[in-house]
């Protein structure tokens, strides 16, 4: 039986989700892709996908809601802009310095990013600590700008936005936390691998969607990752 899911509020959609990816769904998932999907971490994960979901498909028949989330995103990304703008302004202050001062007294460790831009003399005085948080501020800021595009009610042409959401999400962990190539079967045509037996499981419960669709939104995907790929070593 699948969940009623269009209608509720951000607490409802929780509540569908902890009741659709109960104990017994984890397991039939542990079962079958060789994961510890009970484990808390990977349980909670795997219910903010299906959550991604619910709030995609709701999005459709609360257009007002969703304006108002993705408003919410952009004020987001011009608050780290404008962030930004303040922590960059105390540079000739000698900021570095102070953060790495902070970070030392505080027992903080070093950024584990490599600037290669920076000399080891500069990264002994604190650069780095300057640059890391830039660097994160913009990741914010894109990342903002990122979910109030994914946001965004497209006209015309109806979009299973839930769908989409899921894809990338169940994509992230499939590469991301499972290490394995997000994949489908281009040749036989009916996309059947194992990441699209993956997707598949986690909408069954929520939703009654076909194969087609999701064969469509991996595809999209894929080729957004594609585009937007770093060297990573995956295992299908």
């Amino acid at each position: 039986m699948r969940a009623r899911i269009d209608s509720g509020d951000e607490q409802d959609a929780r509540r569908i989700i902890v009741a659709a990816y109960d104990a017994a769904f984890l397991s039939g998932l542990k079962e079958r892709f060789g994961f510890d999907a009970l484990q808390l971490d990977m349980a909670k994960q795997l219910r903010d996908i299906g959550i991604r979901y619910i709030r995609g498909r709701r999005a459709e028949d609360q257009p007002e809601e969703w304006k108002s989330i993705r408003a919410e995103y952009r004020k987001l990304e011009r608050a780290a802009g404008q962030f930004i703008g303040l922590v960059t302004s105390f540079e000739d202050r000698d900021i570095a310095s102070d953060i790495m001062m902070a970070a030392t007294r505080l027992g903080e460790p070093r950024p584990q990013t490599e600037f290669s831009n920076l000399s080891e003399h500069q990264k002994q005085r604190g650069d780095a600590y300057y640059h890391e948080l830039i660097r994160l501020l913009q990741l914010l800021r894109a990342s903002a700008a990122d979910q109030a595009k994914l946001l965004a009610i497209p006209r015309g042409r109806h979009k299973n936005l839930g769908l989409e959401n899921l894809t990338r999400k169940a994509a992230e962990f499939w590469t991301i936390d499972l290490g394995r190539r997000f994949s489908i079967d281009y040749h036989e045509g009916a996309g059947i691998t194992l990441a699209f037996d993956f997707v598949k499981a986690l909408v069954t419960p929520l939703d009654d969607v076909a194969a087609e669709q999701i064969i469509t939104a991996m595809r999209t995907e894929i080729e957004w990752r594609g585009r937007h790929s770093q060297e990573t070593v995956l295992r299908e």
